[in-house]
């Protein structure tokens, strides 16, 4: 499930898509301090907890395509190597 919610995300990379947006935070709160604004560090949030990762995986390859549709490719068999006696 994992392998295909990645599947889903997969594209060509164009850096032009992207931008730097910390970067572009940083300079702004450089600039604001250097006219003498004062800055205050922004309270920090406490991070959720994922109950159920599998649930969580589930709804994120439902977001990305819809419907969750599609079969996961099957897994393939490995033996397992023999010892020598």
């Amino acid at each position: 499930m994992a392998r295909q919610l990645v599947g889903t995300l997969v594209a060509p990379f164009d850096a032009k898509d992207f931008k730097d947006e910390h970067r572009e935070r940083v300079q702004e709160l450089i600039r604001r301090k250097s006219e003498g604004e004062e800055i205050k560090a922004p309270k920090e949030e406490k991070p959720r907890r994922v109950k159920d990762l599998m649930a969580a995986l589930k709804a994120s390859l439902e977001a990305s395509n819809g419907d969750g549709a599609g079969e996961e490719k099957p897994r393939r068999k490995t033996r397992a190597k023999k010892k020598a006696a």
